[in-house]
C-alpha cells in the first residue's frame, strides 16, 4: 500500500442520488451521514473527506470539478472537488433538501424538498428565486442533457412535471406525465443520438415505487413502455418485498435500462425489440440498490446498497470488477492475527465482525461479513494466538464468545458480564496453573475478561458451559492484606476497566476505573505493582512483546496521558506494593483528550502508536517520548488502533466515524507547527468509555485541558453541582456555602494537614518539622504562598477539623455574605428566597430569621416559608405532617427546602442523610457538626465518602484531608497515597512529612521517594558551563572565571545533597550565591511555568547546601 486505504462509512440510503462520478478527475464521490467521502474512480483509494452539513445528505451531483450536496439541515452546499473544500451555501429551504441537479449549461442548481418547495440558484450570478409545483415532497430531479435548463421532477405522488428554467430564473411547466401512482424512486433521461426514438426531447425513464418501469414519449405526455419487474424468489418474506426500491440508467449510445430489482439484483433491459429483454448481472449486492451511475462510455457501472457495499461493474460480463465493503455505526475493536498476520478483525457497531483481508493485492478490500446470531453491538475482538481462524469477541450486553470465521459459527461462554465487554486476551493453560484450568489439554488456552460491571472473568475455551472464575475473588484470596490497604472505606476492589496479560505469561495487568494500575505475577496472583500516577479511567494497557525488551506496560488514560512503565528489574518494586507509585519511566503528553487505544509496534519495539478522543493517533519514539508522526484523518474519536505485523511502517486506526484507515506514518510526519497539530473546537460527546454512568456528557476539546486543572476542576464541580431526579433528568442546586467552596491552594492545604497532626496527635514533631520547613522554598513567605483567588485558603480546614464554634462562625460568615450580595434562588417554586435562610435555620438564628419578615414592606413569598416554618415548637400532628412535607420535597429534589423541613420538625439525621445522598458533603457535614453530637460516627462515615468524591474530582489535598478526619482503619495511608498522588516535588514532600509525623512504616520510602525524585529533576537540567561563566563574568566584571558542575549526589549516611564541586572556591570569589541564582534563573526561565515548584525547590536546596550542619541533621532524620 503506498497510499492511504480505508474501509469507509455506509453510504446512505433511499436515495437515488447519493453518489456522482467525475470521470476527468477520476473521482468517485458519495453521502454518508453529513458527510461527502471522495475514492479514486479506478481504485476505490480513499482521496479525502468533505464537511460542512449538519444533518444527513441526501442528494450528491458532480459537474466537471465542482458537486453540490443538500442535506436535511435544508442547505445547498457547492464544493471545489480538487481543493476539497466548499465555495458555496444556498439557505433557504424550510424544509429537508431531498433533490438537487445541475442543468446541462451548468449555469444553474435546482433543489426540491419534503414540501414540494423547489429553489433555481445561479451560483455565479449570486441569483435564487423559489416557486413550488405541488404540494408534494420532490425525490428526485434530473436536467436533460438535450434542452439546456430543462429538467425533470418526480415526485412523491407518483407525478413526473417536466419544467423550463429561464435565463431570468421564471419557470414554466412544458409536460405532465402521468401514469404511476407511488413515489418516484428514479428519473433517467436517454441522450439524443441516431436510434433515439423522440427525436425531440430524447426518452425519459422512471422507476417507481409500484413496481414498474415505465418509457415516457415526453413531448407526446405517453408512456411508449411499461415494464414490470419480473417475479421476486418466493423465499421472499412480504418485508423483503416491500423495501423495492427501483433505481435506473439509461446506458449511454444504446436502447438499454440498467434497473435495480428485488433484493439487491440487477438487470440489463433492451428496448429495441417489441418485448423488453433482460440479463441479470452476476452475483453482487443482496439488498436493495439505491443509486446507479454509468460512465459517460458505457463501460463501468457504480452501485450503492442497503447491504453497504459500493460495487464497480463491468457492462460487458456483467460481472462486479471491485467490490468496496463499507462500515457502519464505528468501529469498536480492531486485532491482527499472529497465526495469520494479513487478517484484520473489526468489532463493528452494527452488530457484525468484520475480517479485512488487507495484504491481497488483487483486491485490497477482500472481507467476510459475520452477522449471524450476533445481537448487540461487538466492542471488542482478540484473535486465537495458536489456532488460525478463531476469534474470541466481547458485547455491548456483556455477553463472551468464540467465532470460527471458516463455518461462521460461534458459541457463547455461560458467564457474562452485566455491562460492555471492556476488554479480553487470551491466556495459556500453564501461566496460570489453577485446579480449574483444563487438565487434558496441556497448551490449552484461557479468556480473560473484563466488563462494565468491574469484574474479571477467566473462561476455559474447553468448557463454555462452565461458570467461569471471578478474578477479582483470586486477587482478594492471594493478597489480603494489600487488599485491605487499597479497599480503606470501599466494600470492594477498584473498578477494574482493563486488563492485559503479559506475552510471555509473567503478569497480568490491571487497570481501574480511578487511573491507578496493578500488576499480579502469575500464577500465583501475588500483587508485584501498584501505580497511581494516572488522574482518570484507564482505557488501554498494552504490554512491549519484543524479547529484548517486554518489560515494559503502556498504559493509556482518559486525563490525555500515556505513561511507560518499566518492569525490568522487579526488585526496585518491592516497596511499591505497600506503598503505590505515581512515578513511570516516561510519560507522552501531546493528546488533548483521552487515550483510547494502544499498539506497540512489532518490528521496531521502541514505536507506540497511541489512538484518541480527540481525532488524532500519535506514533512515538518511546526512547526519548518525541512524537514522530500524527495522523489526522479521522472525521471523529479514534477508538482503537492496531500496528500491522507484516509491515513496520503500516497502521490501522478506527472510529466511530465508520472509517478504518489503514496509513504509513512515514507519510504524516508530526509537526509541532500550531497550524498542523491545531485543537478541535468542534463540540464532541466525550465517550464514557470505562464509566459506570450512563449519563455521558459534552464537553469542548479546546477547553478540555483547562477544565483538567484542579481548580478549574473545583469550581466547575462545586459551582454546577447536579442531581437526578425521578425521570432522570438533571436539576441544578444553589450553593449555601460559596466561601468555603472557592478552593485553597495546594501549599494551604498542606500546612493546614500537618498543623492539624501538630494539634491532635501526640507525636514528636521536630525532625519531620524540620524537614518539612528545610524542603520548603525559602524565598516565598507562607502568605505568597496562596493563589490569588483564595477566600482565606483555612475555611476549608476549619470547616473539616473546626469544632462547633468554629463552623458556626463560618456559616454566619456565609449568611452575611448571602445577605450582602442579596443572593436569591427559587426553592420549591418560591421565587427570591434568600439563601441565608436555610443557613439561619440551621444555626438557630431566629433572630435574623424573623428580622427578614420585618424588614420587608410588603408580602413576598419568603414571608410564606418564615410563616410556615415558624411554629416549629409544633404539635405532634404538626410535625408529623411537616416530616411529609419534607419527603415530598425530597423526591423533587428540593433538597434545601427538604432539610429545613426535617429539621423543623427535629429530623436531624434525616436532614444529614438528605445532602448525604445527593452527594452534597460540604452541606451534611457543616449541618452533622452544627447539630449531631461531636464524636457522631455518622460524620466520620461523611468525611470517608467525601474523600471518595474528591479522589474522582482528582482534588487530592482535600481528599488526603478527608480521609485524615474520618479515623477509619487504612485512612492515613489513604491520606499519604493521595498526597503522592500528582506525583510532583510538592506532593512527595509533604507525603513524606506526614508519614513522618505519624510514624509510619512507609515514611522512610517516602523521604528516599522525594530525594530520588528531585535527583532525577536535576539531573535532567543541563546548563553549559561556558554559559555560567559568561553570565557570571557579565553580572560581575571584576570576579574571576568561575567553573560549575552542577550535581546532585545522594549519600546514605551524613549528607541529603552535594550540589557543587570547588565549594570553597565559590565561597572565596564571593557573590557566588547570587551569581548562582542569576544563572539558574536565566537557563531556566524557559521551564518556569511547567515546573514552577521544582526549580524553586532546586534553588532552595542550593542555598542549603552554604548553611552548616545542614547534611548531617537531614541524615539523622532520615535514621
Amino acid at each position: 500500500m503506498s497510499q492511504v486505504s480505508l474501509l469507509p462509512p455506509s453510504p446512505n440510503w433511499n436515495a437515488s442520488k447519493a453518489c456522482s462520478i467525475i470521470e476527468e478527475a477520476k473521482l468517485f464521490v458519495y453521502a454518508t451521514n453529513e458527510s461527502l467521502i471522495l475514492l479514486n474512480f479506478d481504485t476505490f483509494q480513499y482521496v479525502g473527506c468533505l464537511t460542512g452539513h449538519r444533518d444527513r445528505v441526501n442528494a450528491v451531483e458532480a459537474c466537471d470539478s465542482l458537486c453540490v450536496s443538500g442535506s436535511n439541515d435544508k442547505s445547498v452546499r457547492c464544493w471545489d472537488l480538487l481543493a476539497q473544500k466548499e465555495i458555496g451555501l444556498l439557505e433557504g429551504h424550510k424544509n429537508e433538501v431531498l433533490s438537487l441537479a445541475w442543468s446541462s449549461g451548468k449555469d444553474l442548481i435546482i433543489s426540491g424538498d419534503k414540501s414540494g418547495e423547489i429553489i433555481v440558484w445561479n451560483r455565479k450570478a449570486n441569483q435564487k428565486s423559489k416557486f413550488s409545483l405541488l404540494k408534494s415532497p420532490i425525490y428526485c430531479i434530473q436536467g436533460s442533457p438535450n434542452h439546456e435548463n430543462t429538467f425533470a421532477f418526480g415526485f412523491q405522488n407518483g407525478s413526473i412535471l417536466i419544467v423550463n428554467i429561464t435565463s431570468d430564473l421564471k419557470h414554466k411547466v412544458l409536460y405532465n406525465l402521468q401514469g404511476h401512482d407511488q413515489e418516484i424512486h428514479s428519473l433517467s433521461w436517454q441522450k439524443l443520438s441516431e436510434i433515439t426514438l423522440d427525436q425531440k426531447w430524447g426518452l425519459l425513464v422512471s422507476g417507481s415505487r409500484d413496481k414498474t418501469i415505465k418509457v415516457w414519449n415526453v413531448s407526446e405526455e405517453v408512456a411508449i413502455k411499461s415494464i414490470t419487474l419480473p417475479q421476486p424468489s418466493q423465499k421472499l418474506t412480504e418485508q423483503q418485498k416491500s423495501r423495492l426500491w427501483l433505481a435506473l440508467s439509461w446506458l449511454p449510445g444504446s436502447n438499454k435500462i440498467v434497473s435495480s430489482s428485488f433484493m439487491g439484483n440487477l438487470i440489463l433491459w433492451d428496448l429495441d425489440s417489441g418485448k423488453p429483454q433482460y440479463r441479470w448481472f452476476g452475483k453482487g449486492h443482496n439488498r436493495s440498490v439505491f443509486s446507479i451511475i454509468i460512465s459517460s462510455d458505457g463501460s463501468l457501472a457504480f452501485t450503492i446498497s442497503m447491504d453497504r457495499q459500493i460495487i464497480q461493474w463491468n457492462i460487458d460480463d456483467l460481472r462486479p470488477r471491485l467490490v468496496l465493503p463499507c462500515l457502519c455505526l464505528g468501529v469498536h475493536s480492531l486485532d491482527i492475527s499472529s497465526a495469520d498476520p494479513s487478517k484484520l478483525a473489526l468489532g463493528l457497531g452494527d452488530n457484525t465482525i468484520r475480517i479485512w483481508n488487507y495484504a491481497n493485492r488483487e483486491n485490497p478490500f477482500d472481507s467476510i461479513l459475520l452477522w449471524k446470531g450476533l445481537k448487540s453491538q461487538i466492542t471488542c475482538v482478540k484473535w486465537n494466538p495458536n489456532q488460525e481462524g478463531l476469534l474470541a469477541f466481547g458485547t455491548s450486553i456483556g455477553a463472551i464468545g468464540l467465532m470460527d470465521v471458516y463455518t461462521e459459527r460461534y458459541k457463547n461462554f455461560h458467564s457474562h458480564h452485566t455491562g460492555k465487554v471492556y476488554a479480553l486476551d487470551w491466556c495459556f493453560k500453564n501461566w496460570i496453573n489453577k485446579s480449574e484450568a483444563n487438565e487434558k489439554d496441556e497448551n490449552g488456552l484461557f479468556i480473560f475478561s473484563c466488563g462494565a460491571d468491574g469484574i474479571i472473568y477467566f473462561s476455559d475455551t474447553h468448557r463454555m458451559t462452565k461458570a467461569s472464575v471471578n478474578v477479582n475473588e483470586l486477587i482478594q484470596n492471594e493478597n489480603p492484606e494489600w487488599v485491605q490497604s487499597i479497599k480503606g472505606d470501599l466494600s470492594s476492589l477498584p473498578h477494574r476497566t482493563e486488563i492485559a496479560i503479559h506475552p510471555k505469561g509473567k503478569y497480568i495487568a490491571i487497570g481501574n476505573k480511578n487511573g491507578s494500575i496493578e500488576v499480579f505475577e502469575l500464577p500465583s496472583f501475588k500483587v508485584v505493582y501498584h501505580f497511581i500516577g494516572h488522574h482518570d479511567c484507564i482505557n488501554r494497557l498494552q504490554w512491549n512483546y519484543a524479547d529484548d525488551s517486554d518489560s515494559l506496560l503502556a498504559s493509556g488514560s482518559n486525563d490525555c496521558k500515556i505513561m511507560i512503565h518499566d518492569f525490568s528489574d522487579m526488585t526496585k518494586l518491592s516497596a511499591i506494593v505497600s506503598i503505590p507509585t505515581s512515578s513511570c519511566k516516561k510519560i507522552l503528553d501531546k493528546h488533548h483528550n483521552g487515550v483510547s487505544d494502544l499498539s506497540w509496534s512489532s518490528v521496531d519495539h521502541n514505536k507506540l502508536v497511541s489512538a484518541s478522543f480527540d481525532r488524532t493517533a500519535i506514533v512515538w519514539n518511546v526512547l526519548d517520548g518525541s512524537p514522530i508522526a500524527l495522523f489526522r484523518g479521522h472525521q471523529g474519536r479514534i477508538l482503537s488502533t492496531k500496528w500491522s505485523i507484516m509491515e513496520a511502517d503500516l497502521v490501522f486506526t478506527g472510529g466511530d466515524d465508520q472509517m478504518c484507515f489503514a496509513w504509513r506514518p512515514s507519510q504524516h510526519p508530526f509537526l509541532e507547527n500550531l497550524e498542523n497539530t491545531k485543537r478541535i473546537s468542534k463540540k464532541l460527546n466525550r465517550p464514557q468509555e470505562r464509566s459506570i454512568s450512563s449519563n455521558s456528557s459534552t464537553q469542548d476539546l479546546t477547553s478540555f485541558t483547562e477544565s483538567n486543572t484542579v481548580m478549574d476542576d473545583v469550581k466547575l464541580r462545586e459551582h454546577n453541582r447536579k442531581h437526578s431526579n425521578r425521570t432522570g433528568r438533571k436539576q441544578k442546586t444553589k450553593n449555601l456555602l460559596p466561601l468555603s467552596t472557592l478552593p485553597a491552594s495546594r501549599h494551604s492545604l498542606q500546612d493546614e494537614t500537618l498543623e492539624y497532626i501538630k494539634r491532635s496527635k501526640n507525636v514528636e514533631l521536630e525532625k519531620a518539622m524540620e524537614f518539612w520547613n528545610r524542603s520548603q522554598p525559602k524565598n516565598k513567605k507562607p502568605s505568597e504562598d496562596k493563589d490569588q483567588g483564595d477566600i482565606e485558603p483555612s475555611l476549608f480546614s476549619k470547616l473539616l477539623f473546626g469544632d462547633r464554634k468554629e463552623v458556626l462562625k463560618i456559616v454566619q460568615r456565609e449568611a452575611t455574605n448571602h445577605n450582602t450580595m442579596e443572593t436569591t434562588a427559587t426553592i420549591a417554586g418560591l421565587e427570591d428566597i434568600n439563601l441565608g435562610v436555610p443557613l439561619d435555620f440551621w444555626s438557630n438564628n431566629f433572630s435574623s430569621f424573623f428580622e427578614r419578615t420585618e424588614s420587608s414592606p410588603g408580602f413576598t413569598p419568603q414571608d410564606w416559608l418564615i410563616l410556615a416554618l415558624s411554629p416549629s415548637a409544633g404539635r405532634d400532628v404538626w410535625e408529623s405532617n411537616v416530616y411529609k412535607m419534607a419527603q415530598k420535597l425530597l423526591m423533587k429534589n428540593e433538597h434545601h427546602m427538604a432539610v429545613m423541613y426535617f429539621l423543623a420538625c427535629g429530623s436531624v439525621y434525616e436532614a444529614v442523610d438528605t445532602y448525604r445522598k445527593a452527594n452534597m458533603f460540604r452541606e451534611a457535614i457543616t449541618l452533622a457538626k452544627l447539630r449531631l453530637p461531636q464524636n457522631d460516627s455518622l460524620l466520620f462515615d461523611l468525611y470517608s465518602e467525601w474523600a471518595l468524591q474528591l479522589e474522582s474530582q482528582k482534588r487530592y489535598e482535600e481528599a488526603a484531608m478527608c480521609h485524615l478526619a474520618s479515623e477509619k482503619p487504612a485512612s492515613v495511608q489513604n491520606a499519604l497515597n493521595n498526597f503522592a498522588r500528582q506525583g510532583d516535588p510538592s506532593s512527595l514532600r509533604i507525603s513524606a512529612s506526614l508519614a513522618l509525623l505519624l510514624k509510619d512504616q512507609s515514611a522512610e520510602e517516602r523521604v528516599s521517594r522525594y530525594q530520588e525524585d528531585l535527583e532525577n529533576r536535576l539531573g535532567n537540567l543541563s546548563i553549559p558551563n561556558t554559559d555560567l561563566n559568561e553570565q557570571a563574568v557579565t553580572s560581575e566584571k571584576s570576579a574571576e572565571s568561575i567553573e560549575i558542575d552542577l550535581k546532585l549526589t545522594t549519600i546514605e549516611d551524613t549528607n541529603l545533597v552535594e550540589f557543587f564541586e570547588g565549594d570553597k572556591e565559590l565561597e572565596r570569589k564571593g557573590k557566588s550565591k547570587e551569581i548562582l541564582v542569576a544563572k539558574m534563573e536565566g537557563e531556566l526561565s524557559n521551564f518556569q511555568n511547567d515546573n514552577h515548584e521544582s526549580l524553586t525547590i532546586c534553588s532552595n536546596l542550593m542555598e542549603d547546601q552554604h548553611t552548616p550542619g545542614v547534611g548531617t541533621e537531614l541524615g539523622e532524620m532520615r535514621e
